[in-house]
């Protein structure tokens, strides 16, 4: 808050109707070798003038980077239309959270049919809703939604490759629950393995297989492979995704998976320090009494005036929590709405469009790259016979590069030219503490990727 409207006055007379004498009474309940003795170290009463004249100074001391931006790792720097703030700062978006009067929020709730539907449309699903807080929300929810579906089986298995905080998010929401068992399948060349997977399957117990792509590494996984193995043992599919990767890459329910979960915030959403984000659940139509939070459908009222409604909201969420399906009973609603923004100013061909310049200046860096004989692959395919350099496992706008010199100082010396060059693998999987992750969006220009080339050449 940038005012506190309290006065001392005011302070004694809420204590004075709890029948309290001072603050301290409020927390007279927790034990005193919790409490802090002593003084706080802050500086006496300012006027607001001095308040504000303090905190700025200390607010410069911050420094923020301005330079070339290749970190990704989960938070992508995407180009967002100025529209976007405009519209969602309009006081009847700003302040909309949850339509508990549906019939009279009806800008509201087409608004989140409209992003239930492109939501669809994007990942192949028959229905979406709308939103949970973030990527890894999302991936447990679809977790449940599957899980609640197969029923009758009790292990999860997810992938080695999938964020590993997301992978944490989802151990965390299952650590009490007796009926479900997390298990990881290791990778095997940035990417599932797929025998150790089958191996697994193969015990008829398995219940999920939770899959990320492009993965945590950048790497794109079999998806086809992974939902016919799955499929032929009896077990359901949760695909996490990028997206914005979406524009070039197959909808994963075309090629079998289950349920589509993923973080929106590339499609409309500042990278905020890591969040405010949302998530999405898409699913099979048969699942849509499993999902979590609220669906929006599209009606005609008596007069055959079309209207919007709340199709489905699920009431254990509220009353019954024991015998819920998900325990998340909010969405994050304005975020939803700039992605629906987001998708209707660049269309169809604006979607695809910056999602090819992606992949497209990914590439490009990461063959240049390689080229300065500083950096090589960490997952290489084959030589391209006519280039003869080495090719990397598929990838959409992100890749891994082992650096040939001592990671640290390279890092260093790069970020001294302006130049964040990725995201240190190590703290995620001590066997890469010698590799980076370089993201390119359609916000890295070529001027931009030149100059990476060019400080890597001068390492």
């Amino acid at each position: 808050m940038t005012y506190i409207q309290h006065s001392e006055t005011d302070v004694l007379e809420m204590l004075a109707e709890l029948g309290l004498s001072s603050v301290s009474d409020l927390f007279s309940h927790i034990d005193d070798s919790l409490k802090f003795r002593g003084e706080l170290g802050i500086p006496d009463k300012l006027i607001e003038s001095k308040l504000i004249e303090e905190l700025s100074r200390i607010a410069d001391e911050n420094r923020t980077f301005g330079g070339r931006n290749f970190r990704g790792a989960g938070i992508y720097q995407h180009f967002i239309p100025r529209v976007i703030d405009h519209l969602v700062l309009r006081g009847e978006f700003l302040t909309a959270y949850t339509p508990y009067q549906p019939e009279f929020s009806q800008g509201i709730l087409q608004a989140f049919f409209e992003y239930q539907s492109m939501i669809c449309e994007i990942t192949g699903c028959d229905l979406a809703n709308a939103s949970v807080y973030d990527g890894s929300t999302a991936l447990t929810e679809g977790v449940f939604v599957a899980t609640s579906v197969n029923a009758k089986r009790s292990r999860v298995l997810v992938s080695e490759s999938v964020h590993p905080q997301y992978r944490q998010v989802l151990r965390t929401n299952t650590q009490h629950l007796d009926h479900l068992c997390v298990e990881t399948v290791a990778m095997n060349g940035g990417v599932t393995d797929l025998a150790q997977l089958e191996k697994e399957l193969a015990k008829q117990d398995v219940s999920v297989v939770a899959i990320q792509s492009p993965n945590a590494l950048g790497v794109i996984e079999d998806g086809r492979a992974i939902c016919e193995l799955a499929h032929k043992y009896g077990a359901l599919t949760v695909f996490c995704v990028n997206p914005i990767s979406l524009g070039v890459l197959e909808a994963p329910a075309n090629f079998g998976a289950d349920v589509v979960v993923g973080d929106g915030s590339p499609l409309g959403s500042p990278m905020a320090l890591g969040g405010p984000h949302f998530g999405f659940v898409a699913a099979r139509k048969d699942y849509v009494r499993k999902m979590p939070g609220r669906i929006v459908g599209e009606t005609a009222d008596t007069d055959g005036k079309r209207g919007y409604v709340l199709v489905f909201q699920t009431r254990e969420q509220h009353i019954r929590r024991e015998k819920a399906t998900s325990n998340i009973c909010t969405n994050q609603g304005l975020f939803a709405l700039r992605c629906a923004i987001h998708l209707a100013m660049v269309g169809k061909s604006g979607f695809a469009r910056a999602s090819e310049i992606c992949a497209r200046r990914a590439h490009f860096l990461a063959d240049e790259l390689v080229k300065t004989g500083n950096f090589e692959l960490v997952f290489p395919l084959s030589p391209r016979e006519r280039e003869g350099v080495m090719e990397s496992a598929p990838f959409f706008n992100e890749f891994a590069l082992r650096s040939k010199k001592p990671l640290a100082e390279v890092v260093r010396k790069l970020r001294a030219k302006d130049i964040d060059p990725g995201f240190e693998l190590g703290s995620w999987y001590p066997e890469l503490s010698d590799a980076l992750l370089i993201a390119v969006t359609e916000v890295n220009t070529r001027a931009d990727l030149d100059a990476y080339v060019t400080a890597a050449k001068e390492l």
